[in-house]
């Protein structure tokens, strides 16, 4: 059964008029979970060099598919509140991997290995298991700072310990900084792709190193799992 497409301005008016508030009702409407509410920085490639970075913030009731907001020159600055190491094996069709892991450290209820270190799947060249970054950011979307998820994809992992390394000799840890992603268009094999670029765009101040302090805490769940939608790139399952 398909959803019914609902005109926003239509609710609000119903409820005025029958004298129910429009603003008191959305207050109790939240979800047990914060994951589920979260959005993601999603990178479509194009074989022309087109490439584009949007921020998926899921479906609703006003419009078909997911709500899809660009992001301006490709050009994504935020503060990292949150970072993992990621891996995922998933066999063919499946809607969950047949093992995962956060950190080095395997979450499957019946993992290949004790560890990921060590794993025979996690060996790059041989092994099919997928290593990726999670990165839980703040970011400025329709002037309020929102948290959002970016899962950097394994070829763009070199970007990120290049950047870790720099703030390390900096002395500088990840959540002060004002980090900045942006698309690189690659042509390699007969392939044209996008890496995500990292730099350092200043420091944040304290009003958002606040809110990044409380946003680590309402998604700390995300910490303990992995994701269909982590591993919803291209190629991230074969």
């Amino acid at each position: 059964m398909e959803n019914q497409m609902i005109e926003l301005s239509d609710a609000q008016k119903a409820l005025s008029e029958s004298g129910w508030s429009y603003d008191d009702e959305m207050q109790g409407l939240q979800p047990e979970s914060n994951a589920l509410m979260i959005p993601r920085v999603v990178i479509s490639h194009d074989d022309r060099g087109k490439h584009k970075m949007f921020i998926d913030m899921g479906s609703n009731y006003l419009q078909e598919g997911s709500e899809e907001i660009p992001v301006p020159g490709n050009k994504l600055t935020g503060i990292i509140f949150g970072s993992q190491k990621i891996h995922a094996l998933w066999g063919k069709e499946e809607a969950h991997p047949t093992c995962s892991g956060i950190d080095g450290i395997p979450v499957s209820s019946e993992p290949i290995h004790d560890k990921c270190a060590g794993c025979p799947e996690a060996v790059i060249g041989s092994g099919n298991c997928k290593k990726k970054q999670r990165l839980l950011l703040l970011v400025e979307l329709e002037g309020k700072l929102t948290p959002v998820i970016l899962s950097l994809p394994p070829t763009s992992l070199k970007h990120f310990e290049k950047h870790l390394v720099k703030m390390q000799r900096s002395q500088l840890p990840l959540v002060i900084g004002r980090t900045c992603f942006s698309l690189i268009d690659i042509k390699r094999n007969g392939y044209r792709y996008a890496e995500i670029g990292i730099t350092l765009d200043g420091l944040a101040d304290k009003a958002t190193l606040l809110q990044a302090k409380q946003a680590r805490i309402d998604y700390e769940m995300l910490n303990s799992v992995i994701s269909s939608e982590d591993y919803s790139d291209a190629g991230d399952r074969n």
